[in-house]
């Protein structure tokens, strides 16, 4: 018989989540408090989980690259968790190992239109974004770009990702 729980999902260890949604009979409290969010964060973190075991182990991609560090998924976890906090005109980020043991988090909007972070074990990240073509001083189309470095520490939202995310989709994140 399936057993209820009254847990939060950033409660819970990513190797407990697939037993935890799969066997619940109430829902859990985030699972109001994103609504529809709720089934889309969950299918986000169930992909964080994958590409931890698929990356945790020296070579895995048959280039040399170092293991993901379970730091660095439970910082992505954190971060795609206050991700879906956002407004809902925000899509929840795309997920991907990158090189370096980093792992890569990605808004994307249209072509020439996204945001993206690598992210490290410490919450340390490096971050661009393509924002369209603007006009540059001689008429010439270029690209509106931006880069740089910030980190994050699980608990406040990095406030260059919220500027960077209401530039890309034209809304107000408080």
């Amino acid at each position: 018989m399936p057993q209820a729980y009254d847990f939060e999902i950033s409660e819970c260890e990513d190797n407990q989540l697939e037993d935890f949604l799969g066997n619940y009979t109430e829902e859990p409290k985030e699972a109001v408090k994103y609504g529809k969010r709720f089934d889309e964060l969950t299918k986000s973190l169930k992909e964080l989980e994958e590409i931890g075991k698929e990356c945790s182990r020296e070579n895995w991609d048959g280039m040399n690259e170092p293991p993901l560090k379970q730091e660095t998924i439970i910082k992505a976890r954190l971060l795609l968790i206050k991700s879906a906090d956002l407004p809902y005109e925000i899509p929840l980020p795309f997920l991907t190992s990158s090189s370096s043991g980093l792992i890569e988090i990605e808004w994307y909007k249209e072509k020439d239109h996204r945001f993206a972070i690598r992210l490290n074990d410490q919450g340390i990240f490096i971050y661009s974004g393509l924002f369209g073509p603007i006009k540059d001083l001689n008429g010439s189309e270029i690209l509106d770009d931006i880069h740089g470095t910030s980190g994050f520490n699980g608990e406040i939202f990095p406030e260059v990702i919220k500027t960077n995310l209401s530039r890309l989709f034209e809304t107000q994140i408080n």
